[in-house]
């Protein structure tokens, strides 16, 4: 017998976000115990002094990191859903709790994703102690001759796509307020690619465009 899904667009959107913010609490809680396990050693007067004098500033710039965490959770939600919604259609299970799991499944692609393109595109951004796992070397099995066609596809025009499939869905479900949203996240990308661009290094004099 099929289940029944989740009937309002809330509920369905209230269950992808529900999984995201599993997935995204589960990474927040991890980069905390990263954090107190790698400084555990460091015992000198700077660390001393640090929990002596700022351990409340240090815990209150660790909880306004839940903004962030909202934030992102939203914005994987905005971006997951209609892929949600696609897979629960073509599923026999189609309540709540499995609606909560594909949430949580495709919160963590796309962390996995974005790690993958870090490595690739920003590596300096990671720790040290990352160096060397499987993500770095999960793209040497491409062949040199259609690398830069490979890498392009998949971590420029792939995202683009993904991104209006998001925001037309939106729009096509929501109306006007998926006008909004995609208005909103149309914002953010643009920002966000005006300060990537701004903050690049500027090209030396006399070089070939």
């Amino acid at each position: 017998m099929i289940q029944k899904q989740p009937r309002t667009l809330l509920a369905r959107f209230s269950a992808v976000l529900t999984g995201a913010s599993i997935f995204l609490a589960i990474q927040y809680g991890l980069a905390l115990w990263h954090l107190a396990t790698s400084s555990g050693g460091m015992e000198n007067k700077f660390s001393a002094l640090a929990r002596d004098q700022y351990m409340g500033f240090l815990v209150s710039q660790n909880l306004q990191m839940l903004l962030a965490y909202v934030v992102l959770a939203l914005a994987a939600t905005v971006i997951i859903q209609p892929f949600a919604d696609s897979w629960t259609r073509y599923s026999v299970h189609r309540k709540n709790t499995a609606v909560i799991v594909r949430g949580f499944l495709l919160t963590a692609l796309i962390h996995g994703y974005f790690t993958l393109r870090l490595v690739e595109t920003r590596p300096y951004f990671l720790s040290e102690g990352q160096y060397g796992q499987w993500y770095y070397k999960a793209l040497d099995f491409i062949p040199l001759v259609i690398k830069p066609a490979t890498l392009f596809t998949l971590f420029t025009l792939l995202p683009v796509a993904v991104l209006l499939i998001a925001l037309v869905w939106q729009i096509r479900t929501h109306g006007r307020r998926g006008w909004a949203v995609a208005a909103v996240v149309s914002t953010i990308i643009v920002s966000c690619l005006g300060i990537n661009l701004s903050s690049a290094p500027p090209k030396p004099v006399g070089s070939v465009a």
